[in-house]
């Protein structure tokens, strides 16, 4: 009967490794910097998050932007890191008066933020946008400091 088994198994390791198949996919998420030698090369990290919705405000309530057609993740844009500051704000990407604008996002629903009310009054409700999650520090050291950051004198 042990021989019958090691004879089964060995027949099924050399089926199933016959059938392995080598797998390969394109590189991605690098950037490629020439160095000229004896000169000043800079070199930075992307500080700018894709983002995480964009498209047309369809009107403006107060502080309240909304976005007809939008399917908003309101409980992810509404959240907030620990000191109770927001992680997501609105980019606004038309041109104008109020291109380039930054507003944190307050709330969220599934078709409306709700924006810091000073900076809202700049809008007229009907700009293109862009929403992203701020970078933070740890998106760069990691959020345990894996690089290993050192407190200064």
């Amino acid at each position: 009967m042990k021989k019958l088994n090691l004879l089964l198994g060995t027949l099924l390791a050399t089926v199933a490794l016959s059938h392995a198949v080598d797998s390969y996919s394109e590189i991605v998420g690098y950037t490629t910097t020439s160095v000229a030698p004896g000169k000043m090369t800079m070199a930075s990290f992307p500080l700018l998050k894709a983002e995480v919705y964009s498209g047309v405000f369809s009107s403006k309530n107060g502080a309240v932007l909304n976005s007809a057609g939008s399917s908003f993740n309101s409980t992810l844009l509404a959240s907030k890191n620990y000191a109770g500051e927001s992680l997501y704000y609105v980019e606004i990407a038309s041109t104008g008066a109020s291109s380039g604008l930054i507003l944190d996002i307050v709330s969220a629903a599934s078709t409306s933020v709700t924006v810091a009310a000073p900076d809202a009054a700049r809008l007229t409700g009907t700009e293109n946008y862009k929403i992203r999650k701020y970078l933070t520090l740890a998106d760069v050291f990691g959020p345990g400091n894996e690089v290993g950051l050192k407190q200064g004198p």
